[in-house]
């Protein structure tokens, strides 16, 4: 039969409280951060639930985010577009207006001058800029995509702010004759295949084709820069395409004409067009009536196939903005959701913890008064 000493009766006291105190620290450190896990030792399970919470949360803070960003962007192209459709519908009620055969030379003239101030005003439509980056240019987002000259001619633009153009000097083929001005995509890599083609499969070494080369593909690259597609991750695994770019806008294929339609050629034709109607550089009445029936027809056949492309670009538009809107909502439900699990997994109710509190401290008071009682006095205490 073993003997229970004072000695052990004190041990197992103070051993108890000191569960005691360890309890009431976890208490007080629960009601000051109020959070039921502290530390990963606490409840390594939950801690771990929290822990993914916590990651799933901040993701969907990006993920709103980008939402609002891809929102506003959409926006500002929305405006811009509608901007743009005024200013095409302006120039075809112009075009009407001077093909109809009641309007004499000096007012064609003042006609046509006024179109290109509506190309002018267009092209600084396209040039539109959000947060530092402009909207229409791709990934080339810090330079102007579109230039335009005092004559209402637009081209692509370059880093410089110059237009991205070649006139061929030397090197020429039946292809692409001496004087040729290449300012496309689809020019360029015509050229740069007939130069393989033509020159360079029987003289490798040709400077002047290999320079033009380089110019060439330095030129292929600003026109993928300016077509290239911008993304933007809205979820977890979903990513939208959310711009516009000038080379969807102006160059496409149109059904209705069966025919691939470049708008930077088409206003430069109608241009000129005006220019011969009004007999600007002394042409012949045969050429002025030929160029009233070029507005009054293929050009302007060409200028309703620009606006219905720019119609369906906006209403596509238009798409994404109604699924930005949506995803707002589906966002702001999961980060709901997710927060309120992550309350409930991790935060503490103070009402419960309060009594819980209050429950462990009047057992460690009822400790300490009990141990005066049980604890038999020693020389220490006489001393």
């Amino acid at each position: 039969m073993s003997r229970i000493t004072n000695k052990m009766i004190s041990n197992n006291y103070l051993s108890d409280m000191q569960t005691n105190l360890k309890s009431m620290s976890k208490i007080q450190n629960q009601l000051s951060s109020g959070k039921t896990i502290n530390r990963g030792s606490d409840n390594p399970t939950v801690a771990a639930r929290i822990m993914q919470l916590n990651t799933e949360i901040s993701s969907n803070k990006q993920y709103n985010s980008n939402i609002t960003d891809t929102s506003n962007w959409l926006d500002t192209t929305d405006t811009a577009l509608s901007e743009a459709g005024n200013v095409l519908s302006r120039i075809r009620e112009l075009m009407v207006k001077a093909g109809n055969g009641a309007y004499d030379s000096d007012e064609i003239k003042s006609i046509k001058t006024e179109v290109v101030g509506d190309i002018k005003q267009l092209t600084q439509v396209f040039n539109t800029s959000f947060d530092g980056s402009y909207i229409f240019g791709g990934t080339k987002s810090t330079s102007k995509p579109l230039t335009v000259d005092d004559n209402g001619s637009i081209s692509y633009g370059d880093k410089d702010g110059e237009a991205l153009s070649y006139k061929i000097t030397s090197n020429a083929t039946s292809a692409f004759p001496a004087d040729t001005v290449i300012n496309d995509s689809k020019s360029v890599n015509d050229r740069i295949a007939d130069l393989n083609n033509n020159v360079l499969n029987t003289d490798p070494a040709n400077k002047d084709a290999l320079d033009e080369m380089t110019k060439l593909n330095s030129m292929l690259e600003s026109f993928k820069q300016i077509g290239s597609d911008l993304k933007s991750e809205i979820s977890e695994g979903v990513s939208v395409t959310y711009n516009k770019t000038a080379t969807n806008i102006l160059e496409f294929h149109d059904n209705g004409m069966n025919k691939d339609i470049d708008a930077k050629d088409t206003l430069s034709k109608i241009v000129s067009d005006l220019s011969k109607a009004a007999k600007e550089n002394s042409e012949d009445d045969a050429t002025s009536q030929s160029a009233l029936s070029d507005i009054n027809g293929d050009d302007l056949k060409q200028l309703d196939a620009i606006i219905s492309n720019l119609l369906q670009t906006r209403s596509s538009v238009g798409t994404l903005q109604n699924r930005m809107e949506s995803a707002t909502s589906t966002n702001e439900d999961q980060n709901y959701n997710m927060t309120s699990i992550l309350s409930s997994s991790g935060d503490i109710d103070f009402t419960e913890k309060t009594v819980e509190y209050s429950s462990v401290q009047t057992v460690y008071t009822a400790a300490l008064q009990t141990s005066s009682k049980v604890l038999q006095k020693t020389l220490l205490d006489y001393i």
